[in-house]
C-alpha cells in the first residue's frame, strides 16, 4: 500500500455565543492561516458559528445555518480559494428540526453533511439525532466524521474504519466527563484526548480533534485539541485548555501493513452472537 504524508490542522479557539458573523470571520481567518501553514485539511470545533449553550431550541434556531446559507457559501468559497478541505462543526436547521452537524467543504465538490448520532445530556432537548455514519472522499483521503460525544462510542469509530476512513475528523466541545469529578487528569489532559488516541490506535486511522476553549454560562471548555497518527502516536497537542492555537502536523496515510494490521484479526463471527446483548 502506497504511503503519502499530508499536513492536517486543528483550530482551537473560543467561538462567541450567538454571534455567527463574528465567528464566520474567525473561521475565514483560520482557513487562511491553515493554508499558509501548508495544511490540506482543517478541522474547526463543534458549533463553531453559533456557540453551543442555548436555553432552548427556539433561541438556537434564530442563528442556526440552513444548507446553502450565505455564511456556509462563504466558508466553501474560502476553502476553494485556499485549496484546502475544511470540516466545520455547525448547528444546522432543517424546517423545524435542529441538528448538531459537521459540514465537509472541499474544492470542486458539493458540501457533505454529517449529523451527530450520539447526543449528550441536554443536547437531546434541542437537537434531533442523526442516524448515518459518514465517510467522505476528499483530496486528502477518506475522512470519517465523529462529533464530540460520538467519540465515546467505539462502534461508530469502527464502522468508519471498516468503511475505509483514513482519518476521523472530530469537531468537539469537550466540557467534562460525567464519570469523573475532575474534568482534567493529573497531566492536565481531558478524557476526549485519551479517547482520540485510543480510537486512532485500535482502528488504525489518524484522528484529528478540534476542541474549543473559553466559557459559556457555567460551562468551561477543555481544549486539548490533538492530531494522532494511525499508530496512536500524538503528532500535535494536546493543546492547553486555555490557549487559542492552530496545531499542524504531517500525517502518514495509507501506512497500514496488512500483515501486521490487527483489524485483520477481528472475529465478527463471534461478536455477532452478542449483538444487541443487554439492550
Amino acid at each position: 500500500m502506497s504511503v503519502k504524508e499530508v499536513k492536517i490542522a486543528a483550530a482551537q479557539y473560543a467561538p462567541q455565543h450567538a454571534q455567527p458573523d463574528v465567528n464566520l470571520a474567525a473561521a475565514l481567518d483560520l482557513i487562511t492561516q491553515a493554508s499558509r501553514a501548508g495544511a490540506a485539511l482543517l478541522v474547526l470545533p463543534e458549533c463553531c458559528l453559533t456557540g453551543y449553550r442555548f436555553a432552548d431550541a427556539a433561541a438556537l434556531r434564530t442563528v442556526a445555518e440552513q444548507r446553502g446559507s450565505a455564511r456556509l457559501a462563504r466558508l466553501a468559497d474560502a476553502a476553494a480559494v485556499a485549496g484546502i478541505t475544511v470540516v466545520a462543526g455547525i448547528a444546522e436547521r432543517e424546517g423545524p428540526l435542529l441538528f448538531d452537524s459537521a459540514v465537509v467543504l472541499q474544492p470542486h465538490a458539493a458540501p457533505a453533511y454529517y449529523r451527530k448520532i450520539h447526543l449528550w445530556g441536554a443536547e437531546r432537548e434541542i437537537f434531533s439525532a442523526g442516524d448515518t455514519p459518514m465517510v467522505v472522499p476528499t483530496p486528502v483521503g477518506k475522512v470519517g466524521l465523529s462529533i464530540c460525544y460520538d467519540l465515546w462510542f467505539p462502534e461508530l469509530s469502527r464502522a468508519l474504519a471498516l468503511q475505509g476512513a483514513d482519518i476521523i475528523a472530530s469537531p468537539a466541545n469537550w466540557a467534562g466527563n460525567p464519570r469523573m469529578v475532575q474534568v482534567l487528569d493529573s497531566q492536565g489532559q481531558a478524557m476526549g484526548f485519551h479517547l482520540a488516541r485510543t480510537t486512532a490506535c485500535v482502528n488504525e486511522v489518524a484522528v484529528v480533534a478540534a476542541d474549543r476553549i473559553g466559557q459559556e454560562q457555567t460551562t468551561r471548555y477543555l481544549g486539548n485539541s490533538c492530531i494522532v497518527s494511525s499508530a496512536g502516536e500524538v503528532l500535535a497537542g494536546p493543546a492547553p485548555f486555555d490557549e487559542t492555537t492552530l496545531i499542524v502536523a504531517g500525517v502518514e496515510l495509507g501506512s497500514r501493513d496488512d500483515l501486521q494490521s490487527h483489524i485483520k484479526s477481528r472475529r465478527p463471527d463471534v461478536y455477532a452472537r452478542y449483538r444487541g446483548a443487554g439492550e
